[in-house]
């Protein structure tokens, strides 16, 4: 005799919201390196955990999240793309505390990796090219944003709460650690 299994099949939400990306000009921001994730990154992952599962993808100043399980859509305000249609109004925002985590452990992973795996020859060439192209970098929009988040201040508030070591990896994304940089 054959068993047959039945499974019950759930129900998933498919919200798609569509976030533009600009460049921060207040003084402080939360990690270094912001203003060039956000308006040059490209980045994607399916994030979840017990209760909550979303897509996530980010392509130069465009973030598109796509929440498969419930979530509180008051906390996402002109962001909802519907059925492919619409007009974006700005300015958009969005209020999920767990989402801005999210992206400032993002910014901290992506600058942290892209540390790590440049060869010594590799971060010389990119000097040398930096070095002969300093002029036009400097008028692009790259430079607007490197400036940005090199006079922007650090907001200390997005830091862990447990004591950083001096030899660990600065919670700031930066790729130093912590004692030769925010720990001075």
């Amino acid at each position: 005799m054959e068993t047959l299994s039945i499974r019950k099949k759930a129900t998933v939400k498919s919200d798609v919201h569509l976030f533009l990306a600009d460049i921060l000009k207040n003084a402080s921001i939360p990690v270094k390196s912001f203003n060039l994730y956000f308006t040059r990154g490209i980045d994607g992952t399916v994030a979840a955990n017990q209760t909550e599962c979303y897509v996530y993808c980010k392509f130069a100043r465009f973030i598109i999240f796509s929440q498969l399980t419930d979530y509180d859509s008051s906390k996402w305000v002109n962001t909802k793309i519907i059925d492919g249609k619409g007009t974006l109004v700005i300015p958009q925002k969005i209020l999920d505390g767990r989402i801005g985590n999210f992206f400032i452990d993002r910014i901290r992973t992506a600058s942290r990796v892209y540390q790590e795996r440049l060869s010594d020859n590799q971060r010389r060439k990119i000097h040398e090219y930096q070095m002969k192209n300093i002029e036009k970098i400097i008028q692009s929009d790259l430079g607007e944003v490197l400036l940005r988040d090199s006079l922007a201040e650090i907001d200390k508030s997005f830091f862990p709460q447990r004591k950083i070591g001096r030899n660990e990896p600065c919670p700031c994304g930066s790729g130093l650690k912590y004692k030769k940089c925010c720990g001075r």
